[in-house]
């Protein structure tokens, strides 16, 4: 999976995945990264039963979903962040670390089509959460 060999390639500390199902970390775990897999979802089910699966860390993200459209990236950058700050929390991943983000093109199960390559902010700032009816 690209995402695993990114991961491999730019000396990533860890991969983030964001998903609905759970699917996406899954099928990233099946690839047994040497990095742990970071995974973001909304569903309570999914959070536990992600804990079955080699180098997950799941994290459930209690904010309601955000609306289509527009805000739909910035909701996106929230959970982003998110997993950052819970990560950063239980030190499976530190401040200046290159990260792999995996999420979809659009809500919804099954689009998971996005790959980027991040860098964990040294600012405390920067992880913060964002309104989403802000500009």
């Amino acid at each position: 999976m690209a995402a695993v060999a990114a991961a491999q390639e730019q000396g990533a500390g860890a991969i983030l995945v964001l998903s609905t199902s759970g699917n996406t970390a899954r099928l990233v775990s099946k690839y047994r990264p040497s990095v742990p897999i970071i995974t973001i979802t909304r569903n309570q089910q999914t959070a536990r039963q992600i804990h079955l699966h080699r180098g997950c860390y799941p994290f459930w993200y209690p904010e309601p979903r955000g609306i289509e459209g527009a805000q739909w990236q910035r909701d996106v950058d929230n959970r982003i962040r998110f997993g950052l700050r819970s990560a950063l929390k239980l030190k499976i991943i530190k401040t200046g670390t290159t990260v792999i983000a995996i999420q979809g093109w659009k809500g919804g199960l099954g689009h998971t089509n996005t790959l980027r390559i991040l860098s964990v902010p040294t600012d405390p700032a920067d992880l913060e959460s964002v309104p989403l009816g802000s500009v």
